[in-house]
């Protein structure tokens, strides 16, 4: 409890206003029986459940026997049991196996434990032990390989950028001196261009300029926007951190309820200065992600573009801070 307590005293401003922004449920998937949701909870039934029992069970009689992690057994298999809700709000692949991770551990070295060492001779042992290299095998390929993959792409393009950054930032070094003609001269024009361009949209450049406004809202839920202003106390929490495509009516709802209360606000420029299309669902798309059929309707409707027409309709742009966003201010 004091190191928790420690971590919370030194860790940086506003490191934890994502974490009730996220709690409020707004950013939730809906629950398929996915390969990973299968895995995750037969995990969670044939393994965690009877070795937390286990271990409560040799508290209570002070056995010597404490589960495959010695001590930490019954406290992982706590924590463990303490992310349902984590692992099952935003339930895709690999939300699923990070914050599953605990019940996918003990999951994998049950056929270990004692009981199941001296059970190796009964029928139980043998498919303890192909299901735990099963797991192994379908929460690599399954939770990484087929959901994450796509990131791939992202990554290479950030350590691209990050490479490009340290050589502007550092000419007549080693590396700034290699890096232009590892990259070839296209590739370095293009990625001297992208930086040049998060670096115009970057908001620390605009912070002194927004103090003067007080507490001001990030109703859209851009990372970037969200963090900075967090960092600098000029952030005003709203219930939900951010809309999306899945989110249902009553959530949008209390997003506008919100956002009625903000006298400032910033949005990027295709709320603030346009008028938004209907909006259209990518079902196939959510469906790789989710890995299951879906399908259409009732359970998905194209975007709710209600709330993005509040905003357009009771906000004013009144300063342009980046290329992409707008200071606005409520219509009173």
């Amino acid at each position: 409890m004091g190191l928790l307590a420690g971590c919370v005293l030194v860790a940086p401003r506003g490191t934890f206003l994502s974490v009730g922004g996220f709690g409020a449920g707004q950013n939730n998937l809906p629950l398929f029986p996915s390969p990973y949701n299968l895995i995750y909870v037969g995990s969670l039934m044939l393994a965690v459940a009877p070795m937390l029992a286990a271990s409560a069970r040799d508290r209570v009689t002070s056995r010597a026997r404490t589960g495959v992690f010695g001590n930490l057994t019954a406290p992982i298999a706590v924590q463990a049991a303490a992310m349902i809700p984590a692992v099952f709000g935003r339930a895709d692949g690999g939300h699923v196996f990070y914050n599953g991770t605990a019940v996918f551990l003990l999951a994998l070295f049950y056929p270990m434990d004692s009981t199941a060492a001296t059970a190796a001779k009964s029928r139980w042992f043998p498919r303890r032990a192909i299901y735990s290299t099963a797991l192994l095998v379908t929460s690599l390929v399954l939770g990484i390989g087929l959901d994450r993959v796509a990131l791939l792409p992202s990554l290479g393009n950030l350590a691209a950028l990050r490479l490009t950054a340290w050589s502007v930032d550092h000419p007549g070094s080693f590396l700034g001196d290699i890096v232009p003609g590892a990259f070839g001269p296209d590739a370095w024009k293009r990625h001297e261009r992208d930086l040049a361009y998060f670096r115009a949209i970057d908001l620390e450049n605009r912070i002194k300029d927004l103090r003067p406004y007080g507490k001001i809202c990030e109703p859209i839920g851009h990372p970037e926007i969200f963090i900075r202003l967090g960092e600098h106390g000029l952030l005003q929490p709203e219930y939900y951190y951010a809309l999306s495509e899945e989110s249902p009516r009553s959530a949008m709802q209390r997003k506008e309820k919100d956002a009625g209360a903000c006298e400032y606000a910033i949005l990027p420029g295709m709320i603030a200065t346009e008028v938004l299309p209907a909006g259209k669902y990518d079902i196939p798309a959510l469906e790789k992600i989710l890995m299951f059929p879906i399908g259409v309707d009732p359970v998905f409707r194209p975007p709710d573009r209600a709330y993005l027409k509040y905003l357009h309709e009771h906000f004013v742009p009144i300063e342009r801070l980046t290329p992409d966003e707008y200071l606005c201010r409520r219509v009173r």
